[in-house]
């Protein structure tokens, strides 16, 4: 099945001097159609002013003789969003991030500049229902998928037209400092609705909250069984909802899934190199995965953090297994991939360090920190500190990466007696945030262009320097990285994409599907939650532990009642890759891919849920 790429609007409509899309969109490029209508569908497009705003509209009517159903093979409108994170366009001034709401009757897309200014371009649904979206991508455009998150398709939720029939989307485009998800905009029927908490614990109140111009209405409700929910709202005569993830206790879903990982996640092969490590399992097949040629699907690195969940749950619970199951593991660290004595961290078993991967060192010394708050054994704290002395040898400090332990690990060598470590590890943690302060506001990374990540971790390091150090340059600096933090986030009232940081390349180096394309929750996303523990420690400003909470919670949908937990949970109906003519090879093969599914591996994700326990 093939999308056809069509033409927005025909002849005779209106034509603008300027356009609220001027400048948001990729060049050369407009708002259009896609999709095959079925026999009989006959589709009209309008472009109006309306002010300073564009009325956008579609409308499908049935001119045949039959019955024609109506879904996202057969009609979307792509808003073909210059959001290229690699190259001069990834530029303040000309990129956008978009976020996109689907809630029938009251949707949106809301795009900002990754500097996070105003003015936003938003476009609102004012007339018609909109049930999905898709991504359309030209893979030609970027290196690598992480520069390029493509251009989302909205869909009407699946219907059927009579002969005679017609329905319609009607969009207001405008550039504005107001926000969808926030402010009610200055149209007629405007709403906003908000959840709070998106994630909420069983038998936790939920507010639902339905602002207008006429002012707000609030509703309360409590859900005594776990699992996900969809909440019918009425928001100013318009039918949409909210999606709520009902959790079980945070402990239990730490025992459950440290249960599983034991008995399906560790390798148990006598004389195999990764005799002890944690790996990949596949649902699909029960099998688990390991393959030392592959970097994300070896036995080290991210894999890390399954170690770190097992010794949170060792200490948290009483099972024994949990012991006996990470001292086979730690055997595993120590033989393959850890130095004791340097403090050398390896990319894969054998020691190998073909690629001396600087990202892999602060999980290891979470890793140790984890075995001391276990044991007791301070080894592990050396073997953390060696860890991170080493990482900064290397010039750890010139990236960021999740390294948010240093308080505590220097905090826990005091209490140890282990004065001169403790001072190192503070000064790791000034060293980094000058090293931010000289960077001014930008981050590198040898594997990513730009992401929500980077000034989600700029902030924790600085709020944290903060708080050792009450130097105010270090929370006026982590004041000033609050707008790029919010550029990559919107309050969608649901639980898998509110205040969750649009990831859209983790599912395919992670997961068994190999697919670009939008992935929420993933687990780098918690370093948003993590920014705003520490924003609020720092500065006591209560909204910032609002944003923890949501985030961090919001990351648990990927941890599921049997213990298996999802590296990649694809929230878009499809996506098309095409081959257009863009300077790259293309990064996914030409297609048509489905998407609302979890993917089928337990890989990398871990992490979110050690970040979870570590905060909430």
């Amino acid at each position: 099945m093939q999308w056809i790429i069509g033409l927005l609007f025909g002849l005779g409509c209106a034509t603008l001097a300027a356009s609220p899309l001027d400048g948001w969109l990729l060049p050369g490029e407009d708002v259009r159609r896609v999709g095959v209508l079925p026999p009989g569908i006959v589709c009209a497009a309008t472009r109006t002013a309306s002010g300073d705003a564009e009325i956008l509209s579609w409308r499908l009517t049935n001119e045949g003789q039959a019955a024609a159903r109506i879904d996202e093979a057969a009609f979307g409108v792509c808003f073909p969003f210059d959001c290229v994170l690699a190259g001069p366009r990834h530029a303040d001034k000309r990129c956008a991030i978009w976020h996109v709401w689907c809630g029938g009757e009251l949707a949106w897309l809301y795009a900002r500049r990754p500097n996070g200014a105003a003015p936003y371009l938003c476009v609102n649904l004012v007339s018609g229902s909109v049930g999905s979206y898709s991504i359309d991508c030209d893979a030609t455009l970027a290196a690598t998928g992480a520069h390029y998150r493509g251009s989302p398709v909205l869909h009407f939720p699946p219907l059927t037209l009579a002969p005679g029939a017609a329905t319609s989307l009607v969009f207001r485009a405008e550039t504005t400092a107001k926000r969808p998800d926030r402010d009610v905009m200055d149209f007629p029927r405007a709403a906003v609705v908000e959840v709070s908490p998106r994630s909420p614990f069983v038998g936790e109140p939920v507010t639902v909250a339905v602002k207008t111009a006429a002012g707000e209405r609030r509703e309360t409700k409590v859900f005594d069984r776990p699992g996900e929910r969809i909440v019918p709202v009425e928001a100013n005569g318009r039918r949409t909802f909210v999606r709520v993830n009902v959790l079980r206790d945070l402990r239990d879903i730490l025992v459950t899934r440290a249960r599983f990982i034991i008995d399906r996640q560790q390798c148990r092969k006598a004389g195999d190199p990764a005799e002890g490590a944690y790996v990949i399992y596949d649902r699909a097949t029960g099998a688990q995965v390991c393959e030392p040629n592959v970097n994300d699907h070896n036995a080290a690195r991210e894999r890390l953090g399954m170690g770190c969940v097992v010794a949170m749950a060792a200490r948290l619970s009483s099972v024994p297994e949990f012991r006996a199951s990470l001292t086979r593991h730690r055997a595993f660290v120590e033989r393959e991939i850890f130095d004791v004595r340097t403090g050398e961290v390896f990319n894969n078993v054998g020691r190998d360090n073909r690629w001396n991967r600087r990202y892999n060192y602060p999980w290891m010394a979470a890793y140790w920190i984890e075995w001391y708050r276990l044991s007791g054994e301070t080894d592990c704290l050396r073997h953390a500190v060696r860890t991170m002395d080493f990482y900064y040898r290397i010039n750890g400090a010139s990236q960021e990466s999740h390294g948010s332990f240093l308080p505590e690990l220097a905090e826990l060598c005091d209490k140890a007696g282990l004065a001169d470590e403790a001072r190192r590890t503070r000064g790791h943690l000034l060293a980094q945030a000058d090293n931010i302060l000289g960077r001014a506001g930008k981050s590198v990374s040898g594997e990513v262009a730009l992401t929500g990540a980077m000034p989600a971790m700029r902030i924790v390091f600085l709020a944290q320097a903060y708080l050792q150090s009450g130097e105010p340059k270090y929370l006026v600096a982590a004041r000033r990285d609050v707008p790029q933090l919010e550029a990559y986030l919107a309050r969608q009232p649901d639980c898998r994409s509110g205040l969750q940081n649009p990831r859209y390349w983790d599912g395919y180096w992670f997961g068994k599907s190999r697919l670009y394309g939008d992935t929420m929750p993933q687990w780098c996303g918690a370093v948003v939650g993590e920014a705003g523990h520490w924003l609020a420690k720092a500065s006591g400003e209560q909204h910032f532990a609002e944003l923890a909470r949501e985030n961090l919670r919001g990351q648990l949908a990927a941890f599921f009642p049997d213990g298996f937990a999802s590296c990649a949970g694809f929230t878009f109906k499809t996506a098309r890759y095409r081959q257009g003519v863009g300077p790259f090879k293309p990064f996914m093969a030409p297609g048509l891919y489905p998407g609302e599914r979890w993917d089928d591996w337990a890989n990398d994700q871990d992490w979110s849920l050690y970040y979870a326990v570590r905060y909430l």
